[in-house]
Order: structure tokens, then C-alpha cells, then sequence
């Protein structure tokens, strides 16, 4: 096969990384579970978020509250090994005021809403997991505990500024009482985002900035976590692709017959500069493509 494997357009890293940060705080409330989030907006290039009348009151996608009280965070950010999952469940725990070991992170479902704002897609590289991570989920957390304190102010009826949080609660010291979050999660749905939630400064930071358990320890230790690779839905096949070995050739031709004698290929496809098998499962791919004699 006198062909070359086909160059990749360059990934826009850099592209527009400064996107304006005005986001917009949308909210849902179903199945029992409580959500907060917020729709990033995506960068030049992509639709303009709605206006600020799309602003809605309640809890919306990024963050998912049991009735318990404990939060699961949606992320779009893969685990590679860096610890970018504990470092979420880190940003969470602070700005949340909430306590860490009720944080936990899951992915984030495919859609648009979820894309990472800088570059307007689902990607993990460059050391952008804390950065992206940060600037979406930091001010979503902040939010949640504006709007949790504010509904506490409003039951015991004084201001909210003589409310705190601290562990997962909102607390009145002048009376000495506390609410658990999970008290407030209702009352909480019924109120309206800030539109600008203050982030707490570095130099108040107690969980982020220090070293905390592996969020994903425990699972990959035991054998447990899930890999890509690991996922196997109902009629999944695999395939085995033999590239051109030079920049710029082509394949000519090739005889499919070795490959699909082997148990479990399906399918021999030719591409313009590459082969492929398809098959059952990955080593029948493997075993057919090796077969062949591309030219």
C-alpha cells in the first residue's frame, strides 16, 4: 500500500481559551433529585446563549443534590491519571461549603449545554481539567450556597448576611441555629440565581489546595472502574485499521478473502489511504487485518 496515514487538523487549544464569561443559570427539578449547574456559553464561533430572560428560578444540570444533602457533579473532563476528578470534588466542597467525603463526580451527559466553553466541544488535554473544571463549576457551586443560605434567611426570617455555612450547613449564629441542606433543597428550587456569585478568595480556601484522597483510587485499585474500552452495549462490533505507512499515498487495492476467513470478521472496508476490519470483538479484528497484504 504505497498511501500515508492522513494528517489531523491541529485541535483549536488555543483557540478563543479567553471566551467571555458570562453564563447563564438555568434550573430543573425532577425525579426527586435537586440539580444546579449552568449552560456555559460557548465560544465566538458557536450560537450565543439565550438572553438573560432564559434565566429561570431553581437548580439546574451541573450539580445533582440527593435528598439526603450530598451532590454529585456532572464534569466534561476525562480522568487520565492527574487526580482531575478529586480536584473537582475539591472545587465543589469548597465553594459549597459542604463536606467532601459527600461530593462525588460522574460524566457528564452528551449535549451541547455541557461542552467545555473554551473550546466548544468534549476534550481533555493541554492542562485545561482544573482550569475548565474551575471556571464552570465554581461559580455554579457558589450560586447553590447563595441560594441555599438565602432560603434559611427566609424561614427564620433575618437577613442573609447573618447567615454562614459550614459542613453542609447554613448556620445562624446569633440564635444558634442550623439547617442541614437537604432541609432546604425545596425552598431553595423557588429562588432565582445571582447573576454574579461571589467565589471564595484563595486565602479563605480549605479544601482546595490540599492533598485529598483519589476520587478514583479505590475503583481502579479494586479492578472496578469503568474504561472505555470496558463498555460493551448489545451489538457493539470492532474494527482494526491498517493506515498507510507514508504521507500522501493511496491504497490501490487488496484482497478481503484471507480476513474474512477468519472467525468473526464481518466486514473488510477500503478506505482511501487505510483498510479496515470489521469484527466481533477486537482480537478477530486484529487477526483479519494482520492477514491481509494491502498494496
Amino acid at each position: 500500500m504505497s498511501s500515508a496515514r492522513a494528517r489531523r487538523p491541529a485541535a483549536a487549544a488555543g483557540a478563543d481559551v479567553k471566551a467571555g464569561r458570562r453564563r447563564l443559570l438555568t434550573s430543573t427539578l425532577a425525579a426527586g433529585v435537586w440539580t444546579l449547574g449552568h449552560a456555559a456559553q460557548p465560544t465566538a464561533q458557536a450560537q450565543p446563549a439565550p438572553g438573560p430572560a432564559a434565566r429561570q428560578a431553581g437548580f439546574s444540570p451541573w450539580l445533582q443534590f440527593a435528598p439526603d444533602g450530598s451532590v454529585t457533579v456532572l464534569t466534561n473532563v476525562a480522568e487520565m491519571g492527574q487526580g482531575t476528578l478529586s480536584v473537582i470534588e475539591q472545587i465543589a466542597a469548597e465553594e459549597l461549603d459542604g463536606v467532601f467525603a459527600s461530593v462525588r463526580v460522574q460524566p457528564a451527559p452528551l449535549a451541547p449545554q455541557f461542552f467545555n466553553p473554551f473550546i466548544d466541544n468534549y476534550a481533555t488535554f493541554g492542562v485545561l481539567g482544573f482550569r475548565v473544571s474551575y471556571a464552570v463549576l465554581a461559580p455554579v457551586c457558589a450560586a447553590a450556597r447563595h441560594m441555599l443560605v438565602a432560603a434559611a434567611a427566609q424561614r427564620w426570617a433575618v437577613p442573609a448576611d447573618e447567615c454562614s455555612t459550614a459542613d453542609g450547613d447554613v448556620r445562624h449564629a446569633a440564635r444558634d441555629r442550623r439547617l442541614p441542606y437537604a432541609a432546604l433543597l425545596d425552598a431553595a428550587t423557588a429562588l432565582t440565581p445571582p447573576d454574579k456569585p461571589v467565589l471564595r478568595p484563595p486565602r479563605d480556601w480549605t479544601v482546595l489546595g490540599r492533598s485529598v484522597p483519589r476520587a478514583d483510587l479505590q475503583a481502579k485499585t479494586r479492578g472496578t472502574a469503568i474504561f472505555g474500552i470496558d463498555v460493551a452495549p448489545p451489538r457493539l462490533l470492532a474494527a482494526a485499521v491498517a493506515h498507510a505507512p507514508t504521507f500522501g499515498g493511496t491504497l490501490e487495492r487488496v484482497d478481503p478473502a484471507p480476513a474474512l476467513a477468519v472467525l468473526g470478521v464481518r466486514q473488510v472496508g477500503s478506505l482511501p489511504a487505510a483498510v479496515a476490519v470489521v469484527a466481533d470483538g477486537y482480537w478477530a479484528a486484529q487477526q483479519g487485518l494482520a492477514a491481509l497484504q494491502p498494496r
